[in-house]
Formats: C-alpha cells, sequence, structure tokens
C-alpha cells in the first residue's frame, strides 16, 4: 500500500525536483517506509511505500533489468505468487519476492494486457522508454484512488489530490454543480471532482500518454447478468468457496493481519472464514459509551467469543470527535460526509501498534442486498411505470399528497424515472433546502441522477432481468465507490493501515451480480445466502439479530453539546468569506437544533464537513 504521483511535461522540461518530490511526500501517511524518485526531462516518477509484502527488497520506483521501464505502484496483488510462476515458465527471472516486481515484468511479457492477469486493488503508472508513453492503471472496483489533472502544459496524476495541488500553475476552482451534489449526497459525483479540472479515472480503466496524447480505456466492466440456473444450494456453496478463497488471499502479508469485527454479517463471516485456517486471529470493535443503540461491543464479543478469536474493544464519545475532526476532514480529497468515517478513523489509530494490516467487510450489502432500499426494488419500478402515464402538469398533486400523508415515495410522481425515485431514497437535502442554502441558487438536480440513469442502462442492455440486482449494479459504480470505499481508503491510510476487502474480489462480485434477487433477499431476510452460509459457523440466535450498520449518535451529540462548536466553525469569517452558504439559514437550523429539534442534524453535519475540508485542502 502507498501513495504514487507523477507529472508528465508537454513543454520538454519538467519543474524543479524539489517542488515534485514535496508534492510526493505530500502523502506520507500513505507511505510512511519509505520515499523515491526518479524522472528524465520530461517524466517524473514518485511513490511513498507502506511495506507490507517483502519488507527489504520492494523499495520503489522499480526499474526493468536495462532501466527500459520504470513502475510506480499503490496496492496489492493477491495473485502475485501465480502470476510470477506463470511469468518463470516463460523464461523470466526475478530478485524480489514483491507483487510489484510482478506487475513490472508482466508488463514486459504482456504488454496493458498485464491488468487482466492481476487480482487485487491498486493504481500503478508505468513508463516505458521503448515507446516514450506512460501508462497508468485503476483496479476493477476502484478501491484504490487515481486522480487526474490536465491543462495545455502538463498532465498530472496522483493518489490524493493534495499532491497535485502541492504542484505550481494548478487550477484549483472549485466545482459549484459538485457542491450540489455534495450536499445532496454527502459525497462527490463519480468520474469529476470538487475541483474542476481534477478528476477521477474510472474504475477497471487505464489510460497512455504518448507525445501528449492521452487515451482511455476501459479494461473491466460488470456486463453478463443472466441469472444463475442453479440450486439454491449450489449458489450457496459457491459463494462460500469463493468468499474463503478471497479472504485466504487477503491474509498474505510479512507484517499482523487483523480484522475489524462488528457483530454483524459481514465481519462476522469474515473473522469465522479467517479462523477456519489461522489459529492466531485478532479483532478490533469501537462502541459509543454514550448510546447502547449504537453500540455493538457486545454482539462482537459473543461473535469473537464463539470463534474463539481474541477482541479488542475501544470506546469513543464526542470529545474525541472534537478532537479528530479537523485532521480527518483533511485527509479526505473532497469534501466527505459519512459520519462512519469518524470510529473508522479512531479505530485504525487504536489498532495501528497491533495490526498493519485489517480485513473489513466493505461490499456485502452491496453484493447481497444488506440494505433496506433494496426490499423496495420493485416498488420503484412500479412508481416509474405510474409516473410514466401521468401527466407532468398533475405532479404537483403527488408532491402535496407527499407531505400531507407523510408518503414520501409519492412526491415526484409524474416526472420521476426509477433513477430519480432511488437515488432520492438516499437524498440528505432536498432540492429546495439546497436553494435556500447557497448563494448560488440556481442549482437544479438535472445531473444527479445521470450516472445511475447511465450504469442501469448498460444492465438492461446486457440483458439483466432482475429488479434488485440492477440497484445493486447502479451502486457498486457509484455510490460504492464514491462514498463507502473512499471513507474505508483515506480513514484507514491516514492511520497508516492496510485495509483489504474479500467482499469485492472481483469473481465474487462477476458471481454474485448473476445471483437472481430472490436468493439475496427471501421472505423479507436480507443477506439471504450470507446468513445462511454463516449458520455453519455461529449460533443461529446470532445470525439473526437487527443489523445496527457502522454508524454514529450523530443526532443525539449534535443536538446536546454540538452546536456551540457548530457556531465557532460556520460562523467564523473563514467560512463566512467563502461567500457559499446563507448565514441567516444556517442561523436558522442552529436555532432550531438548540430548541430540541434533531431534523437539521445530518444537514449541519455536511455544512461543518464542507468547512473543515476547505480549510484543509484551499
Amino acid at each position: 500500500m502507498c501513495g504514487i504521483f507523477g507529472y508528465i511535461s508537454k513543454k520538454g522540461s519538467l519543474p524543479a525536483r524539489e517542488v515534485l518530490v514535496s508534492a510526493t511526500d505530500r502523502m506520507l501517511s500513505r507511505g510512511p517506509d519509505h520515499g523515491g524518485y526518479w524522472n528524465d526531462n520530461e517524466v517524473f516518477l514518485g511513490m511513498r511505500r507502506l511495506s507490507i509484502i517483502d519488507l527489504n527488497s520492494g523499495n520503489q520506483p522499480m526499474f526493468s533489468q536495462n532501466e527500459g521501464v520504470v513502475l510506480v505502484f499503490n496496492g496489492e496483488i493477491y495473485n502475485y505468487k501465480k502470476v510470477k510462476e506463470d511469468l518463470i515458465k516463460l523464461g523470466h527471472k526475478f530478485k524480489t519476492s514483491s507483487d510489484t516486481e510482478v506487475i513490472l515484468i508482466g508488463y514486459i511479457q504482456w504488454g496493458k494486457d498485464v491488468v487482466d492477469r492481476l487480482n487485487g486493488m491498486f493504481a500503478f503508472a508505468i513508463y516505458d522508454h521503448r515507446e516514450k508513453e506512460v501508462f497508468i492503471a485503476r483496479d476493477r472496483l476502484g478501491e484504490k484512488p487515481l486522480f487526474l489533472y490536465e491543462d495545455e502544459e502538463k498532465i498530472i496524476f496522483a493518489s490524493e489530490t493534495k499532491a497535485i495541488l502541492t504542484c505550481e500553475r494548478v487550477d484549483k476552482t472549485l466545482n459549484p454543480s459538485i457542491i450540489n451534489y455534495y450536499l445532496a449526497f454527502g459525497y462527490s459525483k463519480p468520474q469529476t471532482s470538487i475541483f474542476s479540472k481534477i478528476r477521477k479515472l474510472n474504475p477497471g480503466s487505464f489510460f497512455s500518454v504518448k507525445e501528449n496524447e492521452l487515451q482511455e480505456k476501459r479494461f473491466w466492466s460488470l456486463s453478463n447478468f443472466d441469472l444463475l440456473p442453479e440450486s439454491e444450494e449450489a449458489i450457496e456453496n459457491t459463494v462460500e468457496q469463493l468468499l474463503e478463497e478471497a479472504v485466504e488471499m487477503r491474509m498474505v502479508a510479512d507484517v499482523p493481519v487483523g480484522a475489524f469485527l462488528s457483530g454483524g454479517i459481514d465481519s462476522s463471516l469474515l473473522v469465522a472464514m479467517m479462523r477456519k485456517h489461522h489459529d492466531d486471529v485478532q479483532t478490533f470493535t469501537i462502541g459509543f459509551n454514550a448510546s447502547k443503540d449504537y453500540d455493538e461491543t457486545q454482539d462482537a464479543k459473543a461473535v469473537a467469543k464463539h470463534l474463539g478469536v481474541k477482541n479488542t474493544c475501544f470506546d469513543l464519545g464526542e470529545n474525541e470527535l472534537i478532537r479528530v475532526l479537523p485532521d480527518l476532514a483533511g485527509y479526505y480529497d473532497e469534501p466527505f460526509a459519512d459520519a462512519a468515517a469518524f470510529p473508522l478513523y479512531c479505530l485504525s489509530e487504536l489498532t495501528k501498534t497491533s495490526a498493519k494490516v485489517i480485513l473489513s467487510g466493505d461490499g456485502g450489502d452491496e453484493l447481497f442486498a444488506g440494505y433496506g432500499r433494496y426490499q423496495k426494488a420493485t416498488q420503484y419500478a412500479k412508481l416509474a411505470k405510474i409516473s410514466s402515464f401521468v401527466p407532468n402538469a398533475m405532479s404537483p398533486l403527488f408532491d402535496f399528497a407527499s407531505k400531507a400523508s407523510g408518503k414520501k415515495h409519492l412526491a415526484g410522481v409524474g416526472k420521476f424515472d426509477v433513477y430519480d425515485f432511488y437515488q432520492k431514497s438516499f437524498e440528505l437535502m432536498t432540492l429546495t433546502e439546497r436553494r435556500n442554502l447557497l448563494m448560488d441558487s440556481s442549482i437544479d438536480d438535472s445531473l444527479l441522477s445521470d450516472d445511475y440513469r447511465n450504469h442501469g442502462a448498460q444492465y438492461f442492455e446486457n440483458s439483466g432481468k432482475d429488479a434488485i440486482n440492477h440497484l445493486q449494479v447502479m451502486d457498486i459504480s457509484t455510490r460504492l465507490v464514491e462514498s463507502f470505499l473512499q471513507k474505508t481508503d483515506r480513514a484507514m491510510m491516514a492511520q497508516s493501515i492496510e485495509g483489504r476487502l474479500p467482499f469485492l474480489d472481483y469473481r465474487l462480485v462477476e458471481y454474485a451480480m448473476r445471483i437472481p434477487g430472490s436468493h439475496k433477499l427471501k421472505g423479507g431476510e436480507s443477506k439471504y445466502i450470507l446468513k445462511k452460509i454463516l449458520e455453519k459457523y455461529i449460533p443461529s440466535d446470532m445470525v439473526y439479530r437487527p443489523k445496527h450498520g457502522f454508524n454514529v449518535p450523530l443526532e443525539e451529540w449534535i443536538a446536546s453539546n454540538f452546536t456551540t462548536y457548530l457556531e465557532d466553525v460556520l460562523f467564523d469569517s473563514q467560512c463566512l468569506d467563502r461567500q457559499i452558504f446563507k448565514k441567516e439559514t444556517i442561523r436558522k437550523m442552529i436555532k432550531e437544533t438548540k430548541q430540541g429539534s434533531a431534523k437539521h442534524a445530518r444537514k449541519l453535519w455536511l455544512l461543518l464537513n464542507f468547512e473543515l475540508w476547505c480549510r484543509n485542502n484551499l
């Protein structure tokens, strides 16, 4: 696990080397163990290394034997030993035992097609002197970040935006449409970024730069959605086998490996599979000392005791939140408002002396229908069908009926399609609320559902027919990448911890998207298949407990002692001088919160994180 940085000059000369070294070193938390830098007249490559495999000889940049090819790499290749065996059979020799060298020699053998042979999380860059070409790739699911900047003078890429922003003559203009998007959902829009000139490389894609021309290509995407004809038992057995293999591959490391255990389905199943093959398994859990409703430590302890693994629990409170929040907001490349980043960051801080690699259950909900909204999959489709027959002029009547009855799903009938209905289901601020808050009230919702609409259309174009899988494909391509994977990568890397996610093994993802939704959500039971597998490892009463999720008692904290901190930050001249938000709207929200209302808690959290992010990044 590392941070990578690259600078390609279109004008034939690079900035001062110390400037580019400094840009690379802005990512120190991603790689505290070693820094490496290389350049010729037009290309600079830098990296910061967190040593996980081959601690002594895996430093980067790494060079081919004749130094014709140079590589910097962030991530882990879980099947590197198998790929290495294939390359040895083809006559190649290796100087290290690192997965980095496997990518390097794999590129020399197979060229850009090397990405098809890699199972892992990665973002890497290769400079090929022979072709005078830079080749950059990002893993299939987008576990590892990669940002791109281009203007008439240069192309810059990096694992974090702060490395790009350190460079000279970089346009730092904010994108107003992304501010709108952030207020709606709490994270940034796919493919773009909060900065107008910086974008993200799509997951499962690579781009090459040759003679100052940038070409991007997709090497992987979900495309086979034909529903499996196998029996429920056969599907269950295959899922168990694929997940077990994914767990085993992700336990390979030359440093201590542990797991975050919440006591929920996903983490309990991962720990059960870890314990199946290893006697000494460490697990870590976090709870909230002031709120039993959000505390999962007892569930985690019960699972750990039954499986016979060591479990260490930690407690958090609102004082810790105020302590770490300013720094935490700065670790994110864009404004980010998932409150679960806070306990994840603290848990990583508390466990880093015990384990340098942590397995986590991210992705289980998206693959196996863990969210309650998947139970409404057919409802969204029915509403969209009704909406298609209702004249647009009648839509206000449905909006009124929605407010009067409290049935939120009626809002939008007559103007929404299935993508609008679905994305509105997890909207944090409505369009009216955003217009009342933003100085620029000319915003609209025309672009908010585009990403879901595009990925949803691809599902049907590839013969997809399952309503639940349809929603999951959209989530995997958007919300999972921009919210959950960003949360995991930044919060853990801020503490120099490598997070590994077995559920996102691409083979399991491909298989899961062909499982009929009726096997994932059965009789109102979410994650039905995973629960059937977990029954083999722990008692059923532990399996069928109510789902908590990795949540924070945010409303409780903000309504109690948090308003003073909010006022100090949001009414400070730094915030007001940005001229982005209306002071009176914020004042009203805080006033009502002081009076006991909890309805503004999430909105105030959005604003607080945005301002703290600005202070760290602008």
